[in-house]
């Protein structure tokens, strides 16, 4: 499969998406509605997500990805002058995005009313020079909203989402849980990869000290979920131990580097639970995965980032560019691979 989200029809009725509302949304529902969207846009394009972790704005962006345009995806957290900025910057020819947001960006067409969101068709003419290499645009930093953006093409993206797929097991029996924003590129990659598998996402905006969160992770037999260090700490503060969680088979953690006390914690209480803890590591410019800790050598290996997915490689130059070899020594980390990016917009 060389297209994202090319398999959905294969999923047919099988549930795609549970909606904050709990309302459930099959593999067919979606791959229709990415079609009667994209009936809606113009080859050639520049469309501009502003995405949250809801139905809409999900569908959105699978069709836009299907639709073989050029998508740039900013959260709807993101102050509002910083989006004026970014389509004055890009001028993208359509813009997707919650409704409040019409009143406060450019002007334009609609195309497309949804019960949240609309499509927008905006005044500005087609990108002659538009490199159809890109497929994703996504921010370097979500925090500091700086206005560089990693160009992903379709072959780091499906590149990337394989690998994942294939190292974590991930299956159409495989039920996960959001617990990051779709724009933070470790939180799109779980959506690529589940939706990819034919997996069920349970589309969440609550955090874990909310008893919603645990509620939808008991009620829909929620199998996995990933979080970055803080994420985790919280975790551990609210007695993970003591959390009696069935139907979980693994985690994962990345986004930083979770310190070592915690990660004892969690090699100890995940191996009681029989729960597969996995450390990853990655940046937006590489897909956004980079590579993984076999769960079962946490505790011989505290602090490692571990082995590079399949077909990429690490090095490691000194100060003269010089490959080192010899252990324990400081050095610039250089990846390579088929998801390392085509560079910055």
């Amino acid at each position: 499969m060389d297209r994202l989200f090319e398999n959905l029809k294969k999923f047919k009725n099988k549930i795609a998406l549970i909606g904050p509302d709990n309302k459930r949304y099959s593999y067919r529902y979606i791959a229709e509605k990415a079609i009667y969207m994209n009936s809606k846009i113009e080859k050639g394009s520049l469309i501009l997500i502003i995405g949250s972790n809801n139905i809409e704005s999900i569908i959105g962006y699978i069709s836009f990805i299907k639709s073989n345009n050029v998508t740039l995806l900013l959260d709807k957290s993101f102050k509002v002058d910083y989006v004026n900025e970014i389509i004055k910057r890009y001028k993208p020819n359509y813009i997707f995005s919650p409704k409040e947001y019409f009143k406060k960006t450019t002007k334009g067409q609609s195309v497309i009313s949804g019960q949240d969101y609309n499509l927008v068709k905006t005044n500005f003419g087609k990108h002659k020079k538009i490199n159809k290499k890109n497929l994703l645009l996504l921010s370097t930093s979500g925090t500091t909203q700086n206005p560089k953006f990693v160009r992903l093409s379709k072959l780091n993206l499906v590149n990337n989402t394989n690998n994942i797929i294939s190292y974590l097991n991930i299956n159409p029996k495989h039920t996960t849980i959001t617990t990051m924003s779709m724009a933070y590129s470790y939180g799109l990659s779980i959506i690529n990869t589940h939706l990819f598998a034919g997996s069920k996402i349970v589309i969440n905006n609550e955090t874990i000290f909310d008893k919603r969160f645990w509620d939808k992770i008991y009620k829909f037999k929620v199998t996995s979920f990933g979080g970055v260090p803080q994420f985790y700490e919280l975790l551990k503060k609210l007695k993970f131990e003591k959390m009696h969680l069935p139907h979980l088979k693994y985690l994962t953690q990345a986004g930083g580097e979770l310190d070592k006390e915690s990660l004892k914690y969690f090699h100890y209480v995940c191996k009681k639970k029989k729960v597969k803890f996995y450390v990853m590591y990655g940046q937006t410019e590489a897909s956004p995965r980079m590579s993984y800790l076999e769960w079962n050598k946490l505790n011989l290996k505290l602090g490692s980032i571990g082995k590079p997915l399949k077909g990429s490689s690490f090095y490691i130059l000194d100060k003269k560019k010089r490959y080192v070899k010899k252990p324990y020594s400081i050095g610039e980390l250089i990846y390579m691979g088929k998801n390392v990016s085509l560079g910055y917009a």
